[in-house]
């Protein structure tokens, strides 16, 4: 069993976070710790120091030598100095992150409770400390507000699981041969299926927006919850800005709602997809980024969205030469481990298999793995105004496969030898809809970025 050492700092007015931190970290070794293999260890600094001779805060600081998850909360004040530092808490801060600069663990998750209103000096004096090291770490961390000790709860049990499904070091041990017999599943019960049918209307209903979604307002009102279809096919002309919907799909689902994705780059290399999403996360110009030319104000950009990055739990594999089998084999290792929410097939023309079953086979890995897969097409078609679905057939039974068909195309003929600093107008033609209309949405490209947004 894999032991993963979690250390909490944080000041002597934080007592219920600290036993709430112990009580999270308990209840996820009971729901996913038996099942994957791995014990977190809670470790706090009352628990595990023990007397000897030496500086304290020296002793508390070797506890965070093998951590691998640092938790730092604050309330109302900053707690009490040490000799090089404004407090305990702040030196544990800055050793854990020297530590990550040198090993790259810990990984650091800072947490502020809304402060109480002073009642006399002493109480606004340490408030004025607060504001000073929550404004000193801004760039040098990302940091969450809460207001509750149950917001606090909530937040950490979220974080945490996040961070387990990227970084579970458990190995894998699955035969990656050619399968060859099925697992076949169980009838299910009437009553179960209306029971969750019920459970999804009363969430729309309330107004409960889905985790997975495109990020455009239009496109989602047309085709739905993501999570409800097998495999949604994207395709369009070269440069028709297929992975900046991706990298939008990316942002709006792994890193503001803490999705699993397991990413298939077949043609661009992690480095250049990593390069788009920071671009498309910080909007920071894509070209700027890789040339070094950064203004100054683009540097607090570029460190806020690689910290959002850096935890949200998002896997790129960029094997150029993978059959449908390798894939296959791949995401259920992924699977397994990590229990991917969504996956994007970015460039599906390079994925060899079964000739004319490719969509057969992604339809079926959908169902296989209960995620669905977001893939792009690359389109070989003379040039039209917009592409329409008999564009499709060279590519065998991916038309009648794929449960959504997304067509994408500028409005107007656009030069890309000239360069293009603002938004370009686009269509996304919502060509095959399963259960659902067809129509055309109208949105913009910000190729800078490497993102879509809706018309304003």
């Amino acid at each position: 069993m894999k032991r993963i050492k979690l250390f909490m700092a944080s000041p002597d007015d934080t007592s219920e976070e600290r036993r709430i931190y112990t009580e999270v970290v308990e209840s996820i070794n009971r729901s996913r710790g038996t099942l994957e293999d791995f014990y977190l260890e809670p470790v706090k600094w009352e628990s595990y120091a023990y007397p000897e001779t030496g500086n304290p805060q020296d002793i508390i600081n070797r506890l965070l030598e093998d951590a691998e998850l640092v938790i730092i909360v604050f309330w109302n004040k900053i707690g009490a100095p040490t000799k090089n530092f404004p407090s305990g808490t702040m030196e544990e801060f800055f050793v854990a992150s020297d530590n990550f600069r040198a090993t790259g663990k810990p990984s650091i998750k800072i947490y502020f409770r809304k402060p109480s209103v002073p009642k006399n000096k002493v109480d606004a004096e340490e408030l004025v400390k607060l504001f000073e090291v929550k404004e000193s770490i801004k760039n040098m961390a990302l940091y969450k507000d809460y207001e509750t000790q149950e917001d606090f709860r909530k937040l950490l049990h979220e974080h945490i699981n996040g961070w387990l499904s990227k970084n579970m070091i458990k190995s894998a041990v699955v035969d990656v041969g050619i399968v060859t017999s099925r697992m076949l599943s169980d009838p299910t019960d009437s009553r179960i299926l209306l029971k969750d049918i019920f459970e999804k209307v009363e969430e729309k209903y309330d107004g409960k927006k889905s985790k997975l979604n495109f990020g455009l307002e239009a496109l989602d009102d047309i085709v739905g919850e993501i999570e409800e279809r097998n495999f949604i096919l994207v395709a369009g002309d070269t440069a028709s800005g297929k992975t900046s919907l991706l990298l939008t799909v990316v942002k709006n689902t792994a890193i503001f709602n803490a999705v699993p994705i397991l990413y298939f780059s077949m043609r661009s290399r992690k480095r250049e997809i990593m390069e788009k999403l920071l671009s498309n996360a910080s909007e920071v110009d894509v070209d700027s980024l890789k040339r070094g030319r950064l203004r100054k104000d683009d540097w607090h950009k570029i460190t806020s969205a690689a910290s959002m990055i850096g935890e949200a739990p998002i896997f790129i594999d960029d094997n150029t030469e993978m059959t449908l089998q390798d894939l296959t084999n791949q995401a259920e290792i992924f699977q397994k481990n990590h229990k991917m929410s969504l996956v994007i097939i970015d460039g599906l023309n390079y994925v060899s298999g079964e000739e004319g079953r490719v969509g057969y086979g992604v339809r079926l890995l959908s169902r296989h793995l209960h995620a669905p897969i977001i893939a792009t097409l690359q389109l070989a078609t003379p040039r039209r105004p917009a592409p329409i679905m008999s564009d499709l057939d060279p590519f065998g039974d991916i038309k009648t496969e794929a449960d959504v068909v997304l067509f994408l195309c500028p409005r107007v003929r656009v030069n890309w030898s000239e360069k293009h600093n603002g938004k370009v107008n686009w269509d996304i033609i919502v060509a095959k809809n399963t259960g659902g209309p067809t129509a055309t949405c109208e949105v913009d490209l910000i190729p800078n970025f490497c993102a879509f947004v809706d018309v304003m």
